[in-house]
């Protein structure tokens, strides 16, 4: 499968006053991405941390990182994780051949900071890491 931006732009998450910076691979297609979202283009998607603090340096202050269990391991084994949102969902899908996350990971025992449970019965976790705020962010 190739790597895409393929995002629903019409969402309001990308109609935000905020400053909306995308990352993509360079072998990502990012045709059709608003030219109001800034695109930073990236070789080495394993070494993350310099792909954060190029965000930060860029005046950045809060990093959003979507992605699914390759990108989640690759930040957890670079300790590049603050918090960690994750949705329990009233579903029963996926298979064996692709875990959550790839392992192994380092042991870490995550803080509740919040649970909510939405209209369409997902239950939605914030978790703090251990080491609460890895980057200076601002607030």
């Amino acid at each position: 499968m190739a790597n895409q931006a393929d995002f629903d732009w019409t969402s309001p998450f990308w109609q935000s006053p905020t400053r909306i910076t995308l990352v993509l691979p360079d072998s990502a297609d990012g045709a059709g991405v608003p030219e109001s979202i800034s695109v930073l283009r990236v070789t080495d998607t394993e070494d993350l941390a310099p792909i954060l603090d190029r965000l930060l340096d860029g005046g950045r202050t809060r990093v959003l990182c979507e992605g699914g269990g390759r990108l989640y391991a690759s930040l957890a084994r670079q300790e590049l994780i603050d918090e960690l949102f994750y949705t329990v969902t009233p579903w029963s899908l996926g298979d064996d051949a692709v875990p959550a996350a790839p392992g192994p990971l380092p042991a870490q025992r995550l803080s509740l900071i919040s649970a909510e449970v939405a209209d369409d019965g997902d239950i939605l976790l914030r978790y703090r890491t251990p080491s609460g705020r890895c980057w200076p962010l601002g607030e």
